[in-house]
């Protein structure tokens, strides 16, 4: 009886290994004060960041192959978006932004450091 548990487990390792349960980080600062709210939108969901200071930030694990989008309400009632890069199921990835003058600006992305998934 012992023998026949220890083997499912054991079968059962590398299946549970291979589900990834890596995030991938998005943030932007707003040096001006100017944004009252962030919305995540990737792979077909919704996500508030959350305020923190100057910066609002959030984390979500990319379960598609596609890129998204942050919709940002800025205090005077005008919208602006943060484009998300092409994101990849299972890859660690950093997105950064900053707010100034009513845009977004890349800060960093996935492309130019990303952080790979441990093994």
């Amino acid at each position: 009886m012992f023998k026949a548990r220890l083997s499912v487990v054991i079968l059962l390792l590398p299946v549970a290994s291979g589900c990834s349960r890596v995030e991938n980080t998005f943030e932007i600062d707003d040096p001006s004060g100017s944004v009252t709210s962030a919305e995540l939108r990737l792979c077909g969901s919704r996500v508030m960041l959350n305020r923190s200071g100057v910066q609002f930030r959030g984390s979500q694990r990319a379960r598609c192959e596609d890129d998204g989008v942050i919709a940002v309400r800025l205090s005077d009632g005008s919208e602006t978006s943060c484009p998300i890069g092409y994101v990849t199921a299972g890859a660690a990835q950093d997105f950064k932004f900053v707010v100034e003058k009513s845009q977004c600006r890349v800060v960093l992305d996935a492309g130019d450091a990303s952080r790979t998934s441990p093994r």
